[in-house]
């Protein structure tokens, strides 16, 4: 016969160390996913960023600089007023939903069990 030789299986040392209490939440796949990505929070702020601070340089080259015509100059005001109404409106949509995953984190936190469930070990009394 022909004999395979034995792999060895390395050897594991494991350790339980008792935590004290172990708290286990159910959590949906919304939830999950809400919590993963964080909510449009975050391209909320980078836009809101950015036409912000187009409409600081702008607002600042229209003070720093001669109009050279008339419709340079409404092009100029245009493009300020409008980077700054879509920074502002931006910046009060991340406000919003800024605190959307920690909501979440709380929904989940609030449907935990209050009462103490003790789990009778096998072999133990």
């Amino acid at each position: 016969m022909d004999e395979q030789p034995r792999q060895m299986v390395p050897y594991a040392e494991v350790r339980y160390v008792a935590m004290g209490q172990l708290t286990i939440y159910l959590v949906s796949e919304d939830e999950l996913r809400m919590i993963e990505i964080g909510g449009p929070s975050s391209t909320f702020l980078n836009l809101a960023i950015f036409f912000l601070s187009v409409a600081a340089s702008f607002f600042v080259s229209l003070f720093l600089s001669q109009p050279t015509s008339v419709y340079k100059f409404s092009a100029m005001v245009i493009v300020t007023t409008g980077c700054a109404i879509a920074g502002l409106v931006l910046s009060i949509l991340w406000i919003r939903s800024s605190k959307g995953a920690s909501n979440v984190i709380k929904q989940i936190r609030a449907r935990g069990i209050t009462e103490q469930v003790t789990v009778k070990r096998s072999g133990q009394l």
